[in-house]
């Protein structure tokens, strides 16, 4: 038996595309090589390195399920074991955007406060308003 298959025959075994082997190459999952074959090279798959994915049911199309779930076709398939992650990072998404209204809300009522104030603050004091009036009265006689 051959050690080694072309990454089209590793495909067709495992029932993933070519792209995702050459992502698993890429990743360090899959032990791969170059071999020439005439003048063109081309991709060998070690077929042991295969034998996680070989076991895989093929993917099946979600027929009706909610928006960003995953449709478990295996219990460890990688999109299986991140859901978790992502639901807590979906929860955590919303409880950020509700703080960041609130925080919204509370700037918009400190700077109508503030407002507010600078209005006070450049209008003269009482006193000053007072003996003006006192001071532009005619005396009375």
């Amino acid at each position: 038996m051959n050690d080694w298959l072309t990454l089209r025959e590793a495909a067709a075994l495992c029932g993933l595309s070519t792209k995702t082997l050459e992502r698993r190459i890429t990743d360090g999952t899959l032990t791969a090589r170059m071999v020439h074959h005439g003048k063109r090279p081309v991709r060998q798959v070690w077929r042991p390195s295969l034998d996680v994915y070989a076991n895989l049911p093929q993917p099946q199309t979600p027929t009706s399920t909610p928006h960003g779930q995953i449709a478990p076709t295996n219990p460890n398939s990688p999109m299986q074991l991140t859901q978790p992650i992502l639901d807590t990072l979906r929860q955590e998404h919303a409880d950020t955007r509700t703080e960041l209204r609130a925080l919204q809300e509370e700037l918009a009522a400190t700077r109508a406060a503030l407002a507010c104030l600078s209005a006070q603050l450049a209008a003269p004091p009482w006193w000053l308003r007072a003996f003006r009036r006192l001071s532009t009265r005619r005396p009375a006689g």
